[in-house]
């Protein structure tokens, strides 16, 4: 198991945002995430309403089997809705036995649209 990343996160409102890493274990190898889901929430606080919610669902989260990379893909009507400057959020990954990873967590900031 590999310890959480500590990340900040920039988004621009009204612009497609992408992330994608390679989730490694300790020694350096890709964590194989065949079968997993995962979840990641942005809020303004641990405590208030989710702002945007990522997902292997909602399919915002992708994930890449045994090679250990996971996608994030927000289009650019959800960075749009948008409107809380800073926040805070996590990614979790969900194994098949019930095991639980917070790959990575922080905050996020969030240029506001200037042309609409």
């Amino acid at each position: 198991m590999s310890q959480a990343i500590n990340k900040t996160l920039s988004l621009d409102q009204g612009a497609t945002w992408m992330l994608s890493f390679e989730y490694l274990d300790d020694d350096g190898q890709p964590i194989d995430l065949t079968g997993c889901t995962a979840r990641m929430q942005l809020r303004a606080t641990p405590a208030t309403p989710v702002l945007l919610e990522l997902s292997t669902q909602n399919t915002r989260l992708l994930l890449a089997g045994a090679t250990g990379i996971i996608e994030l893909l927000v289009d650019a009507p959800a960075t749009a809705a948008l409107s809380c400057e800073s926040g805070v959020y996590d990614l979790r990954v969900t194994f098949p036995g019930g095991r639980v990873d917070v790959v990575m967590a922080g905050r996020f900031c969030l240029a506001l649209a200037v042309t609409k």
